[in-house]
């Protein structure tokens, strides 16, 4: 039994690093741009395209999505990807893990940690590299700290990402539905693949037993993912 139980531990670590989200959803996920997404990963000392990159676009882990996340909500605050990048092998370093952005620690910790960022390089780093100018001063709580309110965290890791929100009934999990956001188990673009075919969010609940609540819930995060990329992409 113990030994079971050890395989679907490694199994659901497995999980966590199998590149399983096409770069354009992980944009739609994320709230990033793909060219955004390109150039972050490419950067990275450890990328290592899919084959399938020359047809479709790589794909990502489920802990490179959580990464951009929180990537994400860095360059909203205006800060470089340059920055980021900095700050990410820093941390890294500091945390001796290859996902610091998907660590628990960067919540309590990182903050310190990117202090000493800024006195080893110096003038670069200016304002501790967490506080940038957009209009009034944000500090490392305002850019970052509600985002760990999304995830759900295992061992120190992020497991699971309530992606509509903490109190919303969709969840990315990279061990339910392939990891696509899913209400119940069932993946919201399935409901939004019927919805489009005419059925109604009524017809859509009863077939699913689900409270159409929860479908229309499914069905407007669809729409504002597919909203939010337009907006990016024009």
């Amino acid at each position: 039994m113990e030994h079971v139980g050890q395989q679907n531990i490694d199994q659901a670590r497995r999980r966590l690093v199998l590149p399983a989200y096409h770069v354009s959803d992980a944009a739609r996920y994320a709230g990033v741009a793909v060219a955004t997404i390109h150039n972050w990963q490419r950067a990275q000392k450890h990328y290592v395209p899919a084959l399938a990159e020359r047809e479709r676009g790589f794909s990502l882990s489920f802990l490179q999505l959580v990464e951009l996340r929180f990537v994400a909500a860095m360059r909203e605050a205006g800060i470089t990807l340059h920055k980021i990048r900095a700050a990410r092998e820093y941390l890294a370093k500091a945390f001796e893990t290859e996902f610091p952005f998907a660590d628990l620690r960067l919540k309590n910790d990182g903050q310190d940690i990117l202090i000493d960022l800024e006195q080893s390089e110096g003038v670069e780093f200016r304002g501790k590299m967490l506080v940038a100018n957009k209009g009034g001063q944000y500090s490392w709580k305002d850019v970052i700290g509600n985002k760990f309110d999304e995830f759900e965290y295992v061992d120190r890791l992020a497991r699971r990402w309530h992606v509509a929100g903490r109190n919303s009934p969709i969840i990315i999990d990279p061990q339910i539905a392939f990891g696509a956001p899913h209400v119940r188990g069932i993946p919201t673009w399935v409901l939004k693949n019927r919805h489009d075919g005419g059925e109604s969010s009524a017809e859509i609940a009863r077939d699913f037993k689900l409270p159409q609540k929860i479908v229309k819930t499914a069905l407007a995060f669809e729409r504002s993912a597919d909203k939010k990329t337009q907006q990016r992409t024009h």
